[in-house]
């Protein structure tokens, strides 16, 4: 048996979640084994082959490499309870409804039935500090730009 890295112990702890135990596709409990890094959901084998159909990207838990951001995404701002909490925001009907596929493509594909208001926390970080970003490169332009103008205007002034 090898020794599970720091980075290992952490994508286990959020895989075990209660909430994590149920595929978000088609409700199967048990250990998922798949992660939607994009949506940050855990499912199962089935329905990873269903979210691959659509073009997304999945990676196994047991056999994927995982980036300290994606496990540090997953672990604070991901998880299917956020997620269903996002996407299926105004689901009302009977999900035995739906088939799998189906389900998934009104609900993770073309986002049928989410919440239009909110944000999942991580992109409201990310969005906030993309503007804090901003804000700081406009500051430090508009500094530039006035040393700049005052340089000019004291190469203008005529000599004493």
């Amino acid at each position: 048996r090898t020794k599970m890295s720091g980075l290992e112990k952490d994508l286990k702890e959020v895989q075990g979640r209660e909430e994590n135990k149920y595929c978000i596709g088609c409700s199967t409990k048990g250990r998922q084994q798949n992660v939607i890094l994009e949506l940050n959901i855990f499912v199962c084998q089935d329905c990873a082959g269903i979210f691959r159909s659509f073009g997304k990207k999945t990676k196994d838990v047991n056999m994927s490499k995982f980036s300290v951001e994606e496990v540090e995404t997953l672990k604070n701002g991901g998880g299917n309870d956020l997620a269903r909490k996002i996407y299926l925001a105004r689901f009302r009907h009977h999900r035995g409804q739906y088939n799998s596929k189906v389900f998934i493509k009104h609900a993770f594909i073309d986002f049928d039935w989410k919440e239009t208001s909110s944000i999942p926390q991580a992109a409201s970080q990310d969005i906030q500090l993309n503007a804090k970003t901003e804000v700081v490169h406009q500051q430090s332009s508009n500094e530039s730009q006035n040393q700049q103008q005052q340089k000019e205007e004291q190469g203008n002034q005529p000599n004493s």
